[in-house]
């Protein structure tokens, strides 16, 4: 998944999906000079953190920012069908997406 343009997408179903299996956080990554990815982020939530991750792909090397994001309040608390929304169900756990842009 990567960023394409200055769009700002209108509803984040990918957090929600990722809320309603019963995550409460999700973590991505995105390159270091990828500034447009961060603002895009950092716009809709997530939260930069100091770890740096280092890929190499293809030969060439890069760091990667981790982001994170509380994903607690995305979920429908009045759909009673869903596991989900009962908060003793729910998983402490991180979810990865990734959002580099693939080597060239």
């Amino acid at each position: 998944m990567g960023v394409q343009g200055d769009r700002k997408p209108d509803a984040p179903i990918g957090e929600e999906l990722i809320a309603e299996s019963g995550h409460t956080d999700a973590e991505l990554q995105t390159r270091v000079d990828n500034d447009r990815a961060i603002s895009l982020y950092r716009s809709a939530g997530w939260q930069l953190t100091d770890r740096l991750i280092h890929n190499a792909h293809h030969g060439i090397e890069y760091d990667e920012h981790v982001l994170v994001k509380h994903l607690d309040d995305r979920v429908d608390v009045q759909s009673s069908s869903s596991p989900a929304s009962d908060p003793s169900a729910r998983q402490s756990s991180s979810t990865l997406m990734n959002a580099t842009e693939p080597a060239p």
